[in-house]
């Protein structure tokens, strides 16, 4: 008489016969998928007619940028589709909204190389050529400044504001596979009675980054919303 096992699988109260060299059971590949904030949505519209509203769920976060969609949330090996808005590289080649400083040479510098990220070009070559030549320019006011006995904060502010322009136009994108956006980025200087340290600010920048985050996820969020599942947010 052949030998035959038998096998209980408890899950869905499924009984498995098993027989001879059959192949062993094993567990569903579970489906987890890192990708944009475009993701979550693109996976329900492509396999929305094998999902059921009632056995899936979604988080969403503004704040974190982020939208989880879960599937099977009864089921241990469940799939997770997470999309999420990373900022851009590109834009990090400035240090916006930083405590990093630097000197009006080395910002001219480092803005010489990243010209590609100037909403205009004539900004471009106006800025850098006043940030390279002013040094020498500095320089010169502060002996005069000595020499005379004056105020030397004050007419270091006053000089700055006059050589340099207070703002220029980014275009660049702010997210990851997101268009480009165009905002405003401000020259702040820090004047001391031998050197004037230059940093980079940007409110608008601050402003747009949640606006556009705030957009991007409750648009993404519609497809859900006509699907049915229940979303939570954070």
């Amino acid at each position: 008489m052949q030998e035959v096992n038998v096998k209980v699988e408890t899950t869905n109260g499924e009984l498995v016969i098993r027989h001879g060299d059959a192949y062993p059971v094993r567990e569903p590949n579970q489906v987890f998928i890192e990708a944009n904030i475009l993701a979550p949505a693109e996976y329900l519209v492509k396999m929305i007619e094998s999902l059921n509203p009632k056995n899936c769920f979604v988080e969403a976060s503004v704040t974190k940028k982020q939208i989880k969609f879960t599937i099977g949330h009864h089921d241990v090996y469940r799939d997770t589709i997470a999309g999420k808005l990373v900022d851009s590289t590109i834009l990090r080649r400035l240090p916006i909204n930083t405590e990093k400083t630097y000197t009006p040479k080395e910002l001219g510098q480092l803005l010489k190389k990243n010209k590609f990220l100037f909403a205009n070009d004539a900004d471009f070559t106006n800025l850098v050529g006043k940030l390279l030549a002013f040094s020498a320019s500095i320089q010169t006011k502060l002996e005069k400044v000595t020499e005379q006995k004056g105020n030397s904060k004050n007419l270091l502010e006053h000089n700055v504001t006059g050589d340099l322009p207070e703002y220029f136009l980014i275009d660049s994108p702010i997210f990851e596979g997101m268009p480009n956006k165009t905002f405003r980025v401000e020259i702040f200087a820090e004047v001391t009675s031998s050197s004037v340290m230059l940093s980079l600010e940007s409110s608008e920048l601050i402003d747009l980054e949640y606006k556009y985050a705030k957009e991007l996820v409750e648009e993404q969020l519609k497809p859900f919303e006509e699907f049915g599942c229940p979303i939570f947010y954070s």
